[in-house]
C-alpha cells in the first residue's frame, strides 16, 4: 500500500502546482494475456480451484485490463492539466466474485463469509509466513484491509469525459476464466461452462 500511496504524493504534489499530470487509478486488473499472473488473476485461480473456503466480508473493486487499456489511450492527449481519474469498473463483495464465476463455470463453488476485522490477523500471519514458505498461501492481508475498509469509489468522471464503461463482469470473468485455462493455469474442469472440451490450450 505504501508503495502506491508514496508516488501519488508526488503525483499530486506536482498537479496542485499545475503540472499537466494525470494519473490513473484501477482496481484490480483482471484480464487475459496476465504473463505474471497478476493478484486478482491469482485470486480468480485459486477461487476455481477450491482454495478460498472462505472470504471477507466488505467489498472492492475489479475493473478489466481492456478498460485500464482505453482510459490510458484516452488520456494521452495535451491540453487537459491536471487531471485524476479511477478506471470504470465493477464492486465487488464476495456474493458478487463467487456468484458471477458460478455463473460463468457452472459450478457450486461453495464458500463462507466472516467478517473481514476477524481474517485481518489470520491473513496477516498468512502474509508473515508467506515470506518463508517454499509454496503460496492464497491469504493476503492487503486484500483482506481492503475489503475491510469496504472500498467504494467513484468513477463517473471518466465515464462521462473520457466515455469509458466497463463491459459486463459476466464477459471480463468468462474471458479470464477462459484464458486461465488456455494457459494451463486451471483444468477443464475447473473451467467448466467457460470452456468446451475442445477449447484448445496455447
Amino acid at each position: 500500500i505504501a508503495s502506491k500511496a508514496d508516488p501519488e504524493r508526488v503525483a499530486r504534489n506536482l498537479q496542485d502546482q499545475g503540472a499537466p499530470v494525470t494519473t490513473v487509478h484501477p482496481g484490480g486488473v483482471v484480464g487475459t494475456n496476465d504473463p505474471h499472473l497478476s493478484g486478482e488473476m491469482r485470486r480468480l485461480r485459486d477461487v476455481l480451484k477450491g482454495r478460498y473456503p472462505f472470504f471477507p466480508s466488505g467489498g472492492y473493486h475489479i475493473v478489466d485490463v481492456r478498460s485500464v487499456a482505453r482510459t490510458h489511450a484516452a488520456v494521452m492527449t495535451s491540453g487537459g492539466g491536471p487531471r485524476r481519474y479511477i478506471v470504470p469498473g465493477h464492486r465487488l463483495d464476495g456474493r458478487t466474485l463467487f456468484g458471477t464465476l458460478r455463473a460463468v463455470t457452472g459450478r457450486r463453488l461453495p464458500y463462507l463469509t466472516q467478517p473481514a476485522a476477524v481474517m485481518l490477523p489470520v491473513t496477516w500471519a498468512a502474509s508473515a509466513a508467506q515470506r518463508i514458505l517454499p509454496f503460496r498461501v492464497p491469504a493476503e492481508y492487503e486484500a483482506a484491509l481492503v475489503l475491510y475498509n469496504n472500498t467504494a469509489c467513484d468513477d463517473s468522471r471518466a465515464r462521462v469525459e473520457l466515455g469509458i464503461h466497463p463491459p459486463p463482469l459476466v464477459e471480463t470473468f468468462r474471458d479470464a476464466v477462459r484464458w486461465l485455462y488456455q494457459a494451463g493455469h486451471i483444468s477443464n474442469r475447473q473451467a467448466g461452462d467457460a470452456v468446451s472440451r475442445r477449447s484448445p490450450r496455447r
